[in-house]
């Protein structure tokens, strides 16, 4: 099952039946709401040389196929402080040789880069190169949430495809055949428009519990002591991937209760204010040179 994105489906599957490929594209728009699915849904297609790009879910899922590679930062652990290492020029040019191979199967070799704009300037400018000239048979396929990190030349060079997050209609109608009432409407509300957060959920309880907790964590900031702010900002600082996504996760709550309460117009500009200075935090903690832990400790003190 494949929920929303109608539209980036039917641009993709119009664009098989004439003919008309790209070399390259950028899959663009927030997080975790099926771009990298797509992708390899999308290259699964390709290699079949068939048309149904929904006919390929669980070819996606399995991802075993010897011309489709993907590509995605390394994820590693240090000390306990979990970290996203970038992905370095001599990874893409690995890649690079792998894409040039003659086709195992069909016409095409697909090259799948997760959060690009993780790749360091050296292997962008690596990856430009295969961009300027492409074999007929390569496909480069950009997945990421933050357009603005990539290149301009490499931009120039790729058909973007645009993603939003998805209805909550949307999604609640996508699985009520697998699970209904007040579990599903709290699955939806806290999927933050992004089917695939209802998936973990549905697969395991807990992960709806770790929602709660999360929910929790930002009600009870105001009546925590400052020595156990700065407990929970140590906390969150050890997975600062995790800690993204708790204050992503926080910013969607406020914004329900800020659409739920448009009446009440002291709570609305408090609540936007807080907003804003979450939004400052996460721009912050994407900066590898800045002190993480100090950033959090000061978001949440002055909450």
């Amino acid at each position: 099952m494949f929920i929303g994105h109608k539209k980036q489906i039917k641009f993709l599957q119009d664009s098989l039946r004439v003919g008309k490929i790209t070399q390259s594209y950028i899959f663009s728009g927030p997080e975790n709401i099926g771009k990298l699915f797509l992708a390899k849904m999308f290259a699964a297609t390709l290699i079949k040389n068939s048309h149904n790009i929904l006919d390929n879910l669980e070819v996606a899922g399995e991802n075993k196929n010897q011309d489709i590679e993907v590509l995605s930062p390394e994820i590693i652990e240090k000390k306990g402080v979990i970290k996203i290492k970038d992905i370095d020029v001599e990874r893409v040019r690995i890649a690079q040789k792998n894409l040039a191979l003659f086709p195992a199967m069909g016409k095409h070799r697909v090259l799948i880069i997760d959060d690009a704009h993780r790749l360091t300037i050296s292997a962008q400018n690596a990856l430009l190169k295969t961009l300027e000239e492409p074999s007929s048979a390569a496909i480069i396929i950009l997945v990421t949430h933050e357009e603005s990190r990539i290149l301009r030349t490499i931009k120039s060079r790729c058909q973007k495809i645009a993603f939003n997050l998805v209805s909550l209609e949307e999604i609640k109608a996508g699985f009520k055949d697998e699970v209904e009432g007040n579990f599903l409407e709290k699955a939806t509300i806290f999927s933050m428009g992004k089917p695939g957060e209802v998936k973990k959920i549905i697969d395991n309880v807990d992960n709806l519990k770790k929602k709660e907790e999360v929910a929790n964590d930002l009600g009870r900031l105001r009546m925590l002591s400052v020595a156990e702010k700065l407990d929970l900002a140590q906390e969150y600082s050890k997975n600062l991937m995790q800690a993204r996504e708790k204050l992503e996760f926080w910013i969607w709550m406020l914004r329900l209760q800020i659409f739920r309460n448009l009446s009440n117009r002291d709570n609305v500009v408090k609540n936007y204010l807080i907003v804003d200075k979450i939004n400052q935090a996460l721009l912050k903690i994407k900066n590898p040179s800045l002190n993480s832990r100090l950033i959090l400790e000061n978001l949440f003190l002055s909450l």
